[in-house]
Formats: C-alpha cells, structure tokens, sequence
C-alpha cells in the first residue's frame, strides 16, 4: 500500500563538520540513502562517507584543545549557554526529523528535543560542582595538598540510533563543558539528526575544532578509535560493537572508555504488588519506543499467584496498542531497519522450535509501508542459555515471561544472560524490595516504576555486559576529567 502523505523532499549532506565548517570532500566511500522505517516510499537523507576525514577531524579537535582547555569556565559556560538557546529555537524541527528519519512517535521525538537544553542547564548547574577543585588543605607540615581537576584532551562520542541526538549529547556537554574538544560519530542509521546536531554547534559559534562531526559506518568508527591523539571513547550501543572497541584499543590503555552496552531487562512482579500500576508501567517498558530502548523490558517475571490475572489483562492490553505512522500520534511505531525486523522475526521462529507457549504471537503488521511489527509474548518450558531470544538483547518488542514462586528463583533469572542495567520491581513490601536491591546486578534499579526511562540528575549506566560501570546521566562528567594531585609549599 502506498502511503499518500506529504512528505519533504530529500536532504543531502552538507558533509562532515570539521574546524568549523562542513565539507564533502573529495574521496568518497560510497553513498548511502536513509529511508524513513514508517514510510519506505520516503528517503530522508543521502550522504558519503570519507575515510580522509578521520585524521582531517582528530587533528582539528587536537590543535582547539589547548585554548579550550585554558579558557575561564564562565567562558566555557557562555558558549554552552548559546547552545542551549539553540536547541530551544530548533526544538520542533529537530523533533520532526528525529521522528521522520526514526519513525518514534512525535511526542517521543518531542521529549528528546527538549532534552538537548536541559542536559545543558544539569551540567552547568549540578555536574560541574562534582568536579570542582577543593579548597587547600594541609597535607604535610611543610606542604599544602589540593585535589584539582582537569580535562584529558580529545573525546570521541559515539552514538546509536535510537535517541539519535539525547544519548550522544549526554556525553558531548559533559566533555565540552570541562575542556575537552570531541569528535561525533553518529550511527550511520540517523545520520540527518546527527548533522542537524552539527548546525546547532555551529550556529552558537563554538570556536573551530571544538566540536566536529564524522559520519559513515563501522569503518570509519574503527579508525577513529584506533587513532592516537583520541583521549577517550564514549560509545552507547550493543555489547557486540562495545568488546570490539575494547578489543581495538587493548593496547592503548591510556585511553579512557566508557561503554554503556544495552540490556536484557527483567521486570519483576511479586505476589503482594499492586496489578494496575505493575500493567502499566511494564506496557511503557516492554513497547515505548518498538521495544528499542536498552532500558526496556524483555523479561517478566510473575510470581505464581499472580500470573494468571496479570497475564490475561497483560496480554489484552497488548493487543489494544495503537501502532502507526509517527505523525498518527500512535503507542508504537516500527523498527529502524530490515535488519532489526530479521532479526526480530528469527527470534520469534526460535520460540516457536523451542515449543515455548506464545501467548501472543505477533510479527509483521500489514499492509503498512514500514518496519511495523505487532508485540510477541512467549513462556519458555525453562531458561535455556543457548537459546538466543532469551539470552541476547532483541531491540523490539518482545516479552519472555517466567513464572517463580521463590525469592532465589527471581534472582537466578535476572542475572541469567550476564546484563546488568535495568531492573524493574513491583511490591508494597519494601523490606523485600531492598533484599533485592542489595542482590540484584545491576546500575539502575526502579521500584513500582518502568524500566524504560532515566532521570538526567541520576547516574545511568550498567554492569556485567551492560557496561564498564562507568555511567552516564549526571554523573558522566566524571568520565571527563583526571583527579591531579597538586601539592605546594610556599617560598
């Protein structure tokens, strides 16, 4: 079916931004077209990668250091400041082009718009003063001890496609604001929002190789974490990608990395919790975003003398859920790419090999011109590590439900797999909440609330192969900055 809306035209890159003006270059890799996931009629954006440009960006954020770094943090502050009006300006088309390259629903794309000058005033406000030098102090009877903080030099940010321009500007402020000059490279999935981020930069007048952009795929990450004037990598992503930029920089240790590497996020519902909040929240965990959070929730796990009620009404619900065009105001919208509806239905077929019991069956939605799937639902006899749907991040939606009648057996459950970011749990007894919270593997841990969702005056980040317990959210400028010891003795 062909789909009839009014659609803009096609962008073309500008190119990649590099020492404050965006370039096309001449060496071309290749060109490659961004087609809208709600609508394949609809090409949002073409674009080439360069190969030529990762040294060209790394050397222009390399020689803005210095003067960066030497500037007051007032002055700093100011251009951040600028930014922030920006984004404020920008904040609806940025929205409409999230939404158009992503297919999220537009009050999802809205709220990650309005993000951007928040994460801002939050830096400046409350994460600046974690990193702040202390005052003098005695250290020894001849010498006075200060810890004081300084930027490390030149960041690579390295973002994913889900919140094509929140998650990467998490680590962006954070590195701009203590000094550091960075390099972006989006996911090539979102590569129109990523440069829409670039003429914000622009715009507010940052000085030349503070911020650059480099687009492309998994190529042109590769060399740029391999380069050696790079200081620290800030990736958000999957487990696979993160072990690879491990593996790349194993023999450069200086270099700092951060990895937050997703989930496989357990929900779980006791006997004594409170059913309509627990439906609730685990319906915005399991589906806000087509499942594609690494916050969401893929498994639940219900306690046996609540199963029956909850799943019945559960699985209703589900399939109540509005999915659609992002401009239809819809619950869900669809998948980024064929890749992730493959994969998607592989694990589905998995299920179905394993004889688990499918509660709801799900797939594709037709006739819809998109990505489009319909929420799966499936109760596996037991948990079988080799079993790649219950072990393995899927990015859709697509829930696994367990049955327990034993504290233990929650807790077996929700560190099968070995991620360790979100976990969601559901009671009124708030001494059995906090013996699982003292148990529980994990970096963000929520009570009576959805997995799906993070405060940005909280740390986020995770454990086991969710991350390197080196967080984002409020405290990611840590990450930014090296604790020196200064020490002096007056003369």
């Amino acid at each position: 079916m062909k789909n009839t809306r009014n659609k803009k035209p096609s962008q073309k890159s500008k190119g990649d931004y590099i020492e404050g003006s965006f370039t096309g270059g001449n060496k071309r890799k290749k060109t490659i077209k961004i087609l809208s996931p709600a609508d394949l009629d609809d090409q949002v954006f073409e674009f080439s990668s360069h190969k030529n440009h990762v040294k060209k960006a790394v050397h222009s954020a390399a020689k803005a250091w210095p003067a960066w770094s030497a500037l007051s943090q007032k002055k700093r502050n100011s251009y951040l400041i600028k930014l922030a009006a920006v984004y404020r300006k920008k904040e609806e088309e940025i929205a409409s082009l999230i939404s158009r390259e992503t297919g999220k629903p537009l009050k999802e794309s809205e709220q990650e718009a309005r993000a951007l000058s928040k994460k801002i005033e939050i830096t400046l406000k409350e994460a600046l003063p974690l990193v702040k030098d202390t005052a003098l102090f005695k250290s020894s009877s001849h010498a006075r001890g200060k810890i004081a903080y300084r930027s490390k030099g030149v960041f690579l940010v390295l973002g994913p496609f889900n919140f094509p321009v929140h998650l990467p500007n998490g680590h962006l402020i954070p590195a701009l604001a203590t000094g550091n000059t960075v390099i972006f490279k989006p996911s090539e999935k979102t590569p129109a929002s990523a440069e829409k981020l670039a003429e914000c930069f622009h715009e507010a007048g940052f000085p030349k190789g503070v911020f650059n952009l480099v687009q492309g795929e998994a190529d042109i990450a590769q060399a740029l974490v391999k380069e050696p004037l790079i200081d620290g990598v800030l990736f958000t992503g999957s487990y696979s990608v993160g072990k690879k930029i491990q593996k790349q920089i194993e023999d450069q240790p200086h270099k700092i990395l951060a990895l937050e590497m997703g989930g496989k996020n357990s929900a779980l519902v006791w006997k004594d919790a409170d059913l309509e909040i627990a439906l609730q929240e685990i319906l915005k965990g399991a589906y806000l975003t087509c499942g594609q959070r690494c916050s969401s929730t893929s498994r639940l796990i219900l306690h046996k003398n609540i199963k029956q009620r909850f799943l019945k009404k559960f699985i209703q619900l589900s399939k109540e859920l509005k999915i659609g065009h992002w401009k239809d105001n819809p619950f869900m919208g669809p998948l980024i790419d064929k890749k992730s509806l493959k994969r998607f239905l592989t694990a589905k077929e998995e299920a179905e090999k394993e004889k688990a019991f499918i509660h709801l069956s799900g797939g594709r939605l037709n006739p819809l011109k998109g990505y489009y799937v319909k929420p799966v639902i499936v109760e596996p006899k037991t948990y079988n590590p080799r079993a790649f749907y219950q072990s393995e991040e899927l990015f859709a939606p697509f829930l696994i439900v367990y049955e327990v009648s034993r504290t233990e057996e929650a807790l077996e459950l929700i560190h099968q797999g070995g991620y360790g970011l979100c976990l969601s749990v559901f009671s009124k007894e708030e001494k059995w909440v906090n013996k699982i919270f003292q148990r529980a593997k994990v970096g963000v841990f929520h009570w009576n609330l959805s997995s799906a969702g993070a405060s940005s005056q909280l740390p986020f980040g995770g454990l086991g192969k969710s991350g390197n317990d080196r967080p984002t959210g409020l405290l990611a400028i840590h990450s930014c900055v090296t604790p020196v010891a200064w020490q002096e003795k007056k003369v």
